[in-house]
């Protein structure tokens, strides 16, 4: 069912001040409101529903013994305005309720420019929010706000649960619609029958019932019932007692009219605009008698977010159980709490305005606290506990106060490095902060513990330690063979699988397979690797420069070539003899290359030997100890070396 909004330009009507007129009834609450209803006239101002749940409030207010004997309209006028609309534009009761849940207390009439001033029908409040006095308040315990079920159940029960309120001692808010300029200004209209009917007469609405609701002369109007009479046998004079906004008129000193009790509470108007006739809310406003906290110092009284602040007042309680402290509406920490002190810090997202402090009686006064902008002292680094090597690592760098909190407005430039990595690769390597706050990436070069540091020259701060480790996955191998090999003779090489960085990939999994320049070459069949490397065993049967090259079984673009081994056939001999110069048959001879042993060959029954097929290059010939000399260089170039003798 679509919802209007309760709103009625009323015209202006004379306020006289009557003397307390006796209404017959079953129940007359009107002696709950604490001043002659009759002043209360909204004039111009479309704002009936500010009336009505102001007069529900100040009823309640008087059967709490709360001292507050009228409460102000202004007050909602003019401070509703600076979150919502214009009062005198119209609302609902939902509206007010949750305005003063929000706000937590009223003001009485009495207060600085809290009278009524909107009568004339502003384009917006007469008077600002700030200039009305809110000294002294009448704070609210709790606020509720319940409609009253007459829609879609029988006469019978519908007027049953509008006295259950009533009958516990509460008025009711009501809303009613016309849907017409005719409902509203003919001769049988509510205007007609409210300005020229006599204080006895019943108005009764169903005869507009079903017609069409004109969404440019219908309207809606918010009012309080606060009796109703239902002695008569006959129920057609049963009526309910209404409390209207409108003033008082020669017939109605006190501004009360009588609606018919039994009317039709499912009237429905027709048309894009429509709805039910008749609304109905029960509203309950319980008001702290104890007396609200108060404000009477802050020190300091201008801070960054983290400083702490001490504040200073009454009433605030001996301990904070469920009051809060807010800065401009954003929620503090307490860190102690006692009835005329409290002790908290700028809480994170705080802006310039009021401090107030609100326990169980209701908000206290704000107190405004500007909120200065802090200044940074070091930098904070988010980074992963872990990284890989070549693998780019994602960071944040935060610019932070004293307290760690961000600090949005830095404007510094921010530069990268590490000390531990100093090839490490950032991007970018310097930049600014967006809102104290910086998104960076770093590639690293080498395993282990790094760090990294940020400085705008001012401000350094290195982050903690990052476990960076090696890369997974290989890209390529590392044959390392010897440069010398003598044709035929088997001799050691050694393969390591490395990543980008030539970092050992430890966990590497795959198969490699072995090939050479030699095409009568011997080699391993194809291998796994422990830990990343693997030593073993080839024999190159042709003589020149060849390689032997390492290729990944499953993916052929890992691969790896040895350098160059110089493969030759060339020839060492030479004889071994005695004192007495006799051939010694059976002597080990051994052939070095480098740090490695090559060959060995014992001496004929002549006394000689000789090692075959030998590469071009520089070698050692030994013999067993006890000879001379002990060693001999021989450098092979393009022929064959004889004549390395030893004797004994």
């Amino acid at each position: 069912m679509k919802t209007r909004i309760i709103t009625i330009i009323a015209c202006a009507f004379l306020c006289l001040a009557i003397s307390g007129h006796a209404f017959a009834g079953s129940v007359n609450l009107i002696s709950q409101l604490p001043y002659n209803s009759g002043l209360r006239d909204q004039g111009q101002c479309g704002n009936c529903w500010v009336w009505a749940g102001t007069g529900v409030m100040e009823m309640a207010a008087g059967t709490q013994s709360t001292g507050l004997n009228r409460a102000s309209v202004q007050f909602f006028d003019s401070c509703e305005y600076t979150r919502s609309n214009f009062a005198c534009d119209g609302g609902d009761q939902s509206t007010f309720a949750s305005w003063y849940q929000s706000e937590g207390y009223a003001v009485p009439w009495s207060n600085t420019n809290a009278f009524y001033q909107d009568g004339n029908g502003p384009e917006s409040p007469a008077v600002s929010c700030s200039s009305i006095g809110t000294t002294p308040d009448f704070p609210f315990q709790s606020i509720q706000v319940t409609p009253i079920t007459t829609w879609g159940v029988g006469q019978s029960t519908a007027v049953a649960n509008i006295k259950s309120v009533l009958n516990s001692g509460k008025p009711v808010e009501m809303d009613f619609c016309l849907p017409t300029s005719d409902s509203w200004n003919g001769t049988d209209g509510f205007y007609d029958f409210w300005n020229n009917g006599s204080q006895s007469s019943i108005w009764d609405p169903d005869s507009f019932c079903g017609q069409a609701y004109d969404s440019n002369n219908g309207g809606c109007h918010a009012v309080v019932i606060v009796g109703y009479n239902d002695n008569d046998s006959n129920t057609a004079n049963d009526y309910w007692i209404v409390m209207n906004s409108w003033g008082t008129t020669e017939n109605r000193p006190q501004g009360l009219y009588y609606m018919a009790m039994y009317v039709n509470y499912n009237c429905y108007y027709s048309g894009p605009d429509g709805g039910s006739a008749l609304d109905f809310n029960a509203e309950n406003y319980v008001f702290n008698n104890s007396p609200a906290p108060s404000i009477s110092n802050l020190s300091p009284t201008s801070g960054s977010v983290g400083t702490q602040v001490t504040i200073s007042g009454t009433n605030f309680g001996s301990s904070q159980g469920t009051s809060t402290v807010s800065f401009n509406g954003t929620s503090a920490t307490a860190s102690s709490w006692s009835a005329t002190g409290i002790v908290c810090t700028v809480p994170s997202g705080a802006t310039t305005g009021p401090v107030k402090v609100t326990t169980a009686a209701g908000p206290s006064n704000g107190v405004t606290f500007t909120v200065t902008q802090p200044t940074a002292t070091h930098f904070s680094f988010a980074t992963p506990a872990a990284a890989t090597v070549g693998t780019p690592m994602n960071f944040t760098v935060t610019a932070q106060d004293s307290n760690n909190n961000t600090v949005t407005g830095y404007s510094g430039t921010v530069h990268l490095s590490s000390s531990t990595d100093s090839t490490a690769a950032f991007v970018p390597s310097s930049s600014t902060l967006s809102g104290g706050i910086g998104a960076f990436s770093v590639t690293f070069d080498n395993v282990g513990s790094q760090t990294i540091t940020a400085t705008d020259g001012t401000i350094t701060t290195t982050s903690g330690p990052i476990s960076v480790s090696a890369s997974t996955t290989a890209t390529h191998f590392a044959v390392s063979a010897p440069s010398h090999a003598i044709d035929g003779s088997a001799f050691g090489f050694t393969v390591t699988a490395l990543d980008a960085k030539n970092h050992v990939v430890t966990g590497y999994p795959d198969r490699v397979n072995f090939t050479s320049t030699d095409v009568a070459a011997s080699l391993p069949a194809g291998s796994t690797l422990t830990n990343g490397k693997g030593t073993f065993s080839a024999t190159l049967n042709t003589p020149g420069h060849q390689t032997i090259t390492a290729t990944d079984a499953a993916l052929g673009s890992i691969t790896g070539t040895s350098g160059s081994i110089n493969v030759a056939a060339l020839s060492i001999s030479g004889t071994v003899t005695n004192a007495k110069r006799k051939a010694m048959p059976g002597v080990t001879v051994s052939l070095i290359a480098g740090a490695q042993t090559v060959a060995q060959t014992t001496t004929l029954p002549n006394g000689t030997y000789k090692f075959s097929n030998l590469a071009s290059g520089t070698y050692i010939v030994k013999p067993p100890d006890g000879f001379s000399p002990s060693t001999k260089q021989v450098t092979l170039g393009t022929a064959n070396v004889s004549g390395v003798n030893f004797m004994q």
